[in-house]
C-alpha cells in the first residue's frame, strides 16, 4: 500500500499528538493521597500543644510519658513521606519533560524530512509534466492523445497548459470526443 506524502504527514502528526497527549496524561495525573499513621512523635507533639493551650507545664505525669520521650530521643526524626513522594514526582516530571523535549525534536526532524521529500516529489512531478508536454508538441494530435489517454484528468490538464495553444487545441478536441471533458474543464 503506497501512501501519498500528504497522508504520511497527517499520520505522523496524528501519531505525535497521541504520544504528547499520553505523556501529558502521565505527568498531570493526580497523586495518590496516602494517610500517615499516627506515630509516637505526633502524639507527643499534640500533648505539648495541649499543655501550652491549657497553661500547664509539660512535666512527666507518669511512666508512660517518660517512655515516650525516651523513644523520641532514640529515634531520629524521619522526613515526612510527602516530601519524598514530591521528590519522586519531581524527578519523574523532569524525566518526562526531557522525553517530551526529545520527542519534539524527533517530530521536528521527521516533519522537515517529510517536507523535503514532498518538495522533491512535487519537483519531479513538474519535471515529468514538462517533459511530457515537450514530447506531445511535435506529435500528431492522435498520437499525443494515445499517450495522454492513460493519465488522470489533472495531469492531462497540466500537460495541456504547458503546451503551446495551437498544439493543445486539437488534442483537447480529440480528448473531448473520447469523453475526457473533465481533463479539459480543469484548465
Amino acid at each position: 500500500m503506497k501512501l501519498s506524502p500528504a497522508t504520511l504527514l497527517v499520520l505522523t502528526m496524528f501519531g505525535s499528538f497521541v504520544v504528547v497527549l499520553g505523556a501529558l496524561v502521565i505527568i498531570l495525573r493526580p497523586a495518590s493521597k496516602s494517610t500517615r499513621p499516627k506515630t509516637v512523635q505526633t502524639q507527643t507533639t499534640k500533648a505539648k500543644r495541649d499543655s501550652i493551650v491549657t497553661g500547664q507545664t509539660a512535666q512527666p505525669a507518669g511512666p508512660e510519658i517518660t517512655q515516650v520521650r525516651a523513644e523520641e530521643k532514640k529515634s531520629a526524626p524521619e522526613p515526612p513521606q510527602k516530601t519524598v513522594s514530591e521528590f519522586r514526582s519531581y524527578e519523574t516530571g523532569r524525566q518526562a519533560y526531557r522525553e517530551i523535549q526529545q520527542m519534539r525534536k524527533d517530530m521536528a526532524r521527521q516533519k522537515s524530512d517529510l517536507e523535503k521529500r514532498l518538495k522533491s516529489q512535487i519537483a519531479q512531478q513538474k519535471k515529468k509534466i514538462a517533459q511530457m508536454a515537450r514530447w506531445c508538441e511535435p506529435l500528431e494530435p492522435g498520437e499525443a492523445v494515445l499517450l495522454l489517454e492513460k493519465l488522470d484528468d489533472e495531469t492531462i490538464a497540466s500537460v495541456l497548459r504547458r503546451m503551446k495553444r495551437e498544439k493543445a487545441l486539437p488534442i483537447a478536441a480529440l480528448l473531448k470526443r473520447l469523453g475526457r471533458e473533465k481533463a479539459i474543464a480543469i484548465q
